[in-house]
């Protein structure tokens, strides 16, 4: 009886043991054929262009490496806010993901620099400084927090959309609640005009307009079509008042785990996606602006921008102060 139960047990073991052999070797022969599933994250809804621009780096990334390697996306913020994505991309749990300008600027304030107030003259001249030196030593300086600063991203450039009432000059702001990302920059413009910055979730924007908790906000073309904002609002005053881009990061942990050829890879068919991606940004940028016009929105382009940037000159004095590439980025800008 023993002797049997010696028996039963050993054998036992001894399935187990191939099991787990059979399993390590399934394991070293994927490891061995390459094959990866990347998943890539992003806070925006699958319509907008940033979502877009995941698809053709799926696309992309199956074409060059022959369908070894291919991406799940998670729009919508399927797996977290920001904060959450930064901690998965840190652990290797997420390997990709798009975050905005606007969470990335309270990690590393040096990308303040995208936002400050009325830098650009439209959403062309933020793409040219897209390959700039100061923009290319941001996205080194991320390695410290254990992330790839990859590649930027752009939609149009934020204008002010009111519930009600045209901005002409900065009076027309006084008093105004506007709703902002949160960005400490874009908060002190709003102050600076005498309006009151107010931090509200992307998912909460339109009922604010329809019942007035808030007048206004910044916002660009594709973000109000993808949002339906134009069904709340009256007015789109365009003064391209900030740049707003994302950022297109990677885990290091990820990256580090592939081989040189599959890093290369992975490289360029991202910067080929966020090539196209920028185009798209342009292009649906103008055909979604005759959108609004056709909707009824009241669009408009504000004459006197000077008055704008002239009232925000203390602010650019203050963040210039406080990292030296946010002071080559104005310098850099103002030369081209």
């Amino acid at each position: 009886m023993i002797k049997n139960l010696y028996l039963y047990l050993a054998l036992f073991v001894s399935v187990i043991s191939l099991s787990a052999c059979s399993q390590n070797t399934g394991q070293a022969q994927n490891a061995e054929s390459g094959e990866h599933t990347f998943k890539l994250t992003t806070i925006v809804q699958p319509t907008h262009v940033w979502a877009k621009t995941a698809e053709k780096f799926n696309e992309e990334l199956q074409a060059r490496s022959n369908g070894r390697m291919k991406v799940e996306i998670y729009p919508s913020s399927q797996l977290g806010q920001e904060k959450d994505m930064i901690q998965q991309l840190e652990t290797g749990v997420v390997d990709f993901g798009f975050i905005t300008n606007a969470y990335l600027s309270t990690r590393a304030p040096y990308f303040n620099a995208w936002f400050l107030p009325f830098l650009f003259d439209s959403t062309d001249e933020a793409i040219q400084m897209r390959d700039s030196e100061t923009a290319k030593k941001m996205l080194d300086k991320l390695g410290e927090q254990r992330i790839i600063g990859m590649d930027y991203l752009f939609t149009g450039n934020h204008h002010f959309l009111m519930a009600k009432g045209a901005i002409d000059s900065p009076d027309d702001l006084q008093g105004q609640k506007m709703r902002t990302t949160g960005a400490s920059i874009i908060n002190e413009t709003f102050e600076q005009f005498g309006a009151t910055a107010t931090s509200i979730p992307i998912n909460e924007i339109y009922t604010a307009l329809q019942t007035g908790v808030v007048g206004g906000i910044h916002a660009s073309v594709d973000g109000i079509i993808t949002q339906r904002f134009q069904e709340v609002a009256e007015d789109y005053s365009l003064i391209s008042a900030f740049a707003f881009p994302a950022i297109v990061v990677a885990s290091e942990k990820t990256m580090n785990s592939l081989s040189s050829e599959d890093r290369k890879i992975v490289n360029e068919a991202m910067k080929a996606a966020a090539d196209w991606g920028i185009q798209e940004a342009v292009k649906v940028d103008h055909e979604d602006l005759s959108k609004l016009k056709d909707a009824g929105l009241n669009v408009h382009e504000i004459a006197n921008k000077d008055e704008f940037r002239k009232a925000v000159n203390g602010i650019y004095e203050k963040y210039s102060k406080q990292d030296p590439l946010i002071k080559q980025f104005i310098k850099e800008v103002q030369e081209k």
